[in-house]
């Protein structure tokens, strides 16, 4: 028997919370990027591979969120 007191969240809270850390953490990235000047990697391979990288996660998300409209509620 479920506790009534617990709550599962839903799948949009948990895409709200995924966007939120997403931002904080890009945020993040970038200010030390801005802070420590200094290359780890001496091709600039990394560059566009880190961009695209981005890029797929940015799209990956709205993915998650456009098919999780079309979720039906199962028990």
């Amino acid at each position: 028997m479920e506790n009534p007191k617990y709550h599962k969240p839903s799948v949009h809270k948990v895409l709200a919370h995924s966007y939120a850390m997403y931002f904080i953490l890009f945020l993040i990235g970038v200010s030390l990027d801005l802070m420590f000047r200094f290359k780890i990697f001496k091709t600039s391979v990394m560059v566009p591979t880190g961009a695209s990288l981005i890029i797929f996660a940015t799209l990956l998300i709205f993915w998650a969120q456009h098919t999780s409209r079309n979720l039906k509620k199962i028990r």
